[in-house]
């Protein structure tokens, strides 16, 4: 895949995902406040306190990926911030530059591993992060 075609669809999904969320959360803002007088600001907080969760469990999917296929973590970030493993520290993460929307994992692989095999089971961490807590979500009463 292209660099550009890459970070196209990592840009495009982004979008869809914060689009398909802002519906409940507008919902939520009318239940909680019929009057209006704070609606928006509610529900810019709810939206994206929920946004940076989402995206701190999809991350949360690749490290566990990264860490069962043997690669050595060096950095994993939520805008805006970043953890730094080696050092053991947290740090601001800037945006630019990147074409990542919400977050990433910087892993390389591990000396004796399936490269190919390794960047599947990485990249797919993610979405089955994601797809379970979906799951999980649709399960509460």
């Amino acid at each position: 895949m292209s660099g550009r075609f890459a970070r196209f669809t990592r840009i495009s999904i982004g979008l869809l995902a914060i689009l398909a969320l802002l519906p409940p959360f507008v919902a939520a803002g009318e239940i909680l406040n019929p009057s209006g007088s704070i609606r928006l600001p509610l529900v810019g907080v709810l939206y994206f306190g929920e946004y940076w969760v989402a995206v701190l469990l999809h991350e949360l999917g690749h490290l566990a990926a990264a860490y069962m296929t043997g690669r050595r973590v060096h950095v994993i970030a939520v805008r805006p911030i970043a953890y730094l493993v080696k050092a053991r520290k947290f740090t601001w993460s800037p945006q630019e530059g990147t074409g990542d929307v919400g977050g990433f994992v910087l892993a390389t692989p591990g000396l004796e591993s399936d490269e190919c095999r390794g960047e599947i089971i990485f990249a797919l961490g993610g979405v089955l992060a994601s797809l379970a807590s979906i799951a999980f979500r649709g399960t509460r009463k």
